[in-house]
């Protein structure tokens, strides 16, 4: 059934759990990682035959657009399209107001993105919301977190407009539903709210009770990945798993290191994106459990692959010193995305597996001494310690 999500399996030790998320294209097998096809494409990728369930989205680059973007892409699986604020609040002189943001003597409206979403076609659509620095004072995240909240309101509200001009009987009285987003969804896109708060756990909590009484079929964690301490991160993004019902899907923006999505996904994340696996790659980085590689002049004259048990295309046909002769190419890009693509979604494939063999602490541990060796970071070793998963000092 459209936007039905099921826990297949829970990690009896940490937070991390099995689960599939029904959208109008696909079935989400869950966790997951997310590419980021910001254009609708990816440098030196073709995003048509990639193996991913789901992909990401620019709002704000595809805002002239005009049509469906997977149509125009020949995209048929799932697609989730961010709003455009954080792209949008990233330039420079803008100004953020209760209307909405203002960039090149222009107003970018929460009803405008959910009108461009909506054209775009994608699966999941992303509410504007007022993004803060999470290091930012704490007025300002008080008034992020209220201002998110009444543009989701204005997003709902608009996305019911827009099903009582098109016609749609399946509503019944917009003004009973119009801020229950289980009813909500009109051709069959969803709508996911983002938590707001910083670092501050009672704001986080403000905004999620918010967020709840609009009873989402998933969530979006907002509002990190902004410079902030890494155990801090932590802290902030246990909290909101911790609090939020387990009968929903939990995406966390703007993730992409291996060892963060593994570490999230034992606090309690099911969904991740960030341009890193691939924007990495065109400056030579490849990941590996042993640790990441750079193709740079100390691979010359190496004839193996980037990793001799992984079975991308890429290290099944070529090795690291071919990759190094054509560094700074189309191709080159292309090749250490494949890889890096590949091992993203090969990750959260053992993630899964280890969790429905109730091996995830045991995996868990193993990853990052292979991957760190005897330099586990402080706050791995802190944050896992609450689950009882310990690294010998």
């Amino acid at each position: 059934m459209f936007g039905e999500y099921k826990v297949i399996k829970k990690c009896k030790t940490t937070n991390a759990r099995v689960s599939e998320l029904e959208l109008k294209s696909n079935t989400l097998h869950l966790p997951i990682f997310m590419p980021v096809a910001t254009y609708g494409a990816m440098r030196g990728v073709k995003v048509s035959s990639m193996p991913e369930e789901i992909i990401l989205s620019n709002t704000y680059h595809l805002r002239k657009l005009g049509k469906n973007i997977k149509e125009f892409m020949k995209w048929s699986k799932s697609m989730l399209t961010d709003s455009g604020g954080f792209q949008i609040q990233s330039l420079p002189n803008v100004d953020v107001t209760d209307d909405g943001v203002i960039f090149d003597n222009k107003l970018f409206r929460p009803e405008d993105s959910m009108d461009i979403q909506m054209c775009l076609g994608a699966d999941i659509m992303m509410q504007l919301d007022d993004v803060v620095n999470p290091k930012e004072e704490r007025a300002k995240h008080v008034k992020a977190v209220k201002r998110s909240i009444e543009w989701l309101d204005r997003a709902i509200m608009h996305i019911d407009k827009k099903r009582d001009e098109q016609g749609d009987q399946t509503s019944g009285n917009s003004k009973k539903i119009k801020k229950d987003l289980r009813i909500l969804p009109i051709r069959n896109q969803v709508l996911f709210p983002i938590i707001q708060g910083g670092l501050e756990e009672d704001l986080r909590k403000r905004s999620i009770e918010g967020i709840l009484e609009r009873r989402p079929i998933g969530v979006a964690i907002g509002g990190l990945s902004g410079g902030e301490d890494k155990g801090e991160f932590c802290r902030i993004v246990l909290y909101c798993c911790n609090n939020l019902p387990e009968g929903m899907p939990r995406y966390l923006m703007g993730v992409g290191y291996p060892e963060d999505i593994v570490v999230c996904c034992a606090l309690g994340v099911d969904m991740s994106d960030c341009v890193y696996p691939t924007r990495t790659a065109r400056f030579g980085r490849a990941f590996r459990d042993e640790g990441d590689i750079l193709i740079d002049g100390r691979v010359l004259g190496d004839l193996t692959p980037i990793d001799k048990d992984c079975q991308c295309s890429t290290c099944k046909t070529y090795n690291k010193s071919y990759l190094l002769t054509i560094k700074g190419t189309q191709n080159f890009c292309m090749l250490v995305s494949i890889h890096n693509m590949h091992y993203m979604r090969n990750l959260t494939q053992r993630i899964r597996k280890s969790i429905l063999s109730d091996n995830f602490p045991k995996f868990v541990k193993e990853y990052m001494e292979n991957r760190f060796k005897d330099d586990i970071p402080l706050w791995i070793k802190e944050t896992l310690s609450k689950f009882g998963i310990n690294f010998i000092q």
